[in-house]
């Protein structure tokens, strides 16, 4: 097969200069949209030299990508974030997280451990620190919101069910709104009881 050279300088040659009937029908922009790019780069791994080149280039790519995994990977990248973007923003939720368990701690909501020791508090510690971590940083609002309930749900004590209250209404009647608040209350310290029994 001979190329026949364009007649302006930085011409591509066409498809019919080529010996190539271009396809027609329904699809073809989708099966290929440019048919002397593919015949381009056939001449160019036809060369030797290019191919050559081209292997020593992905080897060299393939070790890189071995020596350095990080560099190529985008976990905790929100996309049409840049790296540098995002490091600084979970570094951030990271300050955040820490006050946020600083506080907690204080409050006595959340035990407070020794650092270094490998407990059972120790570790559900460090499961919603990292929890408030990803609430807090860069993520997509999904894995944020299931973050947030997992903080909250061994956090703060969950309001008592429709269940619940419909028994202390009826149990108390609607009128007796201090013995029905004192029951709510009671009730919740009994669920809070029971939760540090177990």
């Amino acid at each position: 097969m001979t190329f026949s050279t364009p007649t302006t300088p930085n011409a591509r040659p066409s498809l019919k200069s080529l010996g190539i009937r271009r396809k027609t029908g329904k699809g073809i922009y989708k099966s290929n949209p440019r048919p002397n790019q593919s015949v381009a780069i056939k001449r160019c791994w036809a060369d030797p030299a290019f191919r050559a080149k081209r292997t020593e280039a992905q080897k060299q790519h393939f070790l890189d990508r071995a020596a350095n995994p990080d560099k190529y990977s985008r976990v905790g990248i929100p996309n049409g974030m840049r790296r540098a973007e995002a490091e600084a923003m979970w570094a951030c939720a990271d300050v955040l997280a820490d006050e946020a368990m600083r506080q907690m701690q204080e409050q006595g909501i959340l035990p407070t451990t020794p650092d270094g020791a490998i407990t059972d508090e120790a570790l559900a510690n460090a499961a919603i620190r990292e929890a408030l971590k990803m609430a807090l940083g860069p993520s997509i609002l999904s894995d944020k919101l299931a973050a947030a309930s997992l903080v909250l749900t061994y956090t703060k004590a969950k309001p008592p069910t429709v269940a619940d209250t419909r028994a202390l209404v009826d149990k108390h009647g609607h009128d007796d709104q201090t013995g029905l608040l004192l029951a709510l209350i009671e009730a919740n310290r009994a669920g809070d009881g029971d939760a540090a029994e177990t």
